[in-house]
């Protein structure tokens, strides 16, 4: 799968599905357990815990599922998964097992990754790779946030600039 998704021009991420990425549950599953992230909120103490001996400054939350936020089936998710985890590996990337949970239960989980320490450029190439509207962004200190597509950034710097 070496190029799981493409998309041209831009993306146009609705209020309703940017308020669905607010409200979902972000869960890692770090070495001392569960740990939810939400959108908006500080992540807790527990998730900048060493990994793997390198000190976390930052968390990205990741996922290859249903890309553009279009329902694939179950084989499909896991095998763009698998990529997801193969490319991260090849790259030296320490990851942690994560998954993104509705918590009003319209939709079934999804598998995703907390991965160490990525740079936003990154973040965007995997966010064009995989096809994904958006990622999440837990920083010490800092409120989770949503991070989007770059297509979705430049839409929307696009719209702003036309007054």
């Amino acid at each position: 799968m070496s190029n799981p998704d493409s998309r041209s021009g831009p993306l146009v991420i609705t209020a309703e599905l940017r308020a669905a990425y607010e409200a979902t549950h972000y869960r890692v599953e770090t070495p001392d357990g569960l740990v939810t992230v939400k959108v908006g909120k500080i992540a807790p103490e527990q998730l900048w815990r060493d990994a793997k001996g390198v000190r976390p400054e930052r968390w990205a939350i990741v996922s290859a599922f249903n890309p553009f936020s279009q329902a694939l089936p179950e084989q499909q998710n896991r095998e763009r998964h698998e990529e997801l985890q193969r490319r991260l590996a090849a790259n030296g990337r320490i990851c942690l097992p994560a998954s993104g949970i509705d918590p009003e239960e319209k939709w079934p989980a999804e598998k995703s990754l907390a991965i160490l320490n990525l740079a936003n450029d990154e973040l965007d190439d995997l966010m064009l790779a995989f096809g994904q509207n958006a990622v999440v962004v837990a920083e010490r200190g800092r409120a989770a946030y949503l991070l989007f597509h770059p297509h979705e950034v430049s839409r929307q710097s696009s719209f702003r600039g036309r007054s």
